[in-house]
């Protein structure tokens, strides 16, 4: 229990940075073309940064083939995810949907802190399973599923 909450700890700490930095950025410049990359990039890095930590954590030499499974594909997900959003947003130069609420330093904070929640409770399975001891995790079975 102790390793998969450090796990979790590990999630809300990188959606923490990555949120604080998305809010840094929409104070001092008011733009918020910058949203959807920072917001979904950041489950890329939770990815990234989960395996690293499982395999530091891991005696054994390889990783549960489901955390390595979960981790690529979130990863991907996030990465075409945000390349999307953040290319459509360069070619329409602004992005109105959150006009009102982006246009005080109070709104973006509220946005940017609805936005770590959003993301930390998002990423809360495959935080769960990188963080969980390798002999909770049982093996993929036949068919996929975990019994």
């Amino acid at each position: 229990v102790q390793a998969s909450l450090s796990g979790v700890a590990l999630s809300g700490a990188v959606f923490g940075a990555a949120n604080t930095l998305g809010f840094g950025i929409s104070a001092a410049t008011g733009s918020h073309l910058h949203l959807d990359l920072i917001g979904t990039g950041a489950f890329v890095v939770n990815a990234a940064v989960s395996i690293a930590r499982c395999k530091q954590g891991s005696p054994q030499k390889t990783l549960p083939l489901r955390t390595l499974v979960t981790a690529a594909c979130v990863g991907a997900w996030g990465t075409r995810l945000a390349s999307f959003l953040f290319y459509r947003v360069l070619q329409t130069k602004h992005d109105a949907r959150l006009d009102e609420m982006l246009s005080t330093t109070g709104g973006a904070a509220q946005f940017w802190f609805l936005s770590f929640l959003w993301g930390w409770l998002v990423a809360l399975p495959q935080s769960l399973l990188t963080g969980a001891p390798r002999a909770a995790v049982p093996p993929l079975g036949i068919v996929g599923k975990a019994w």
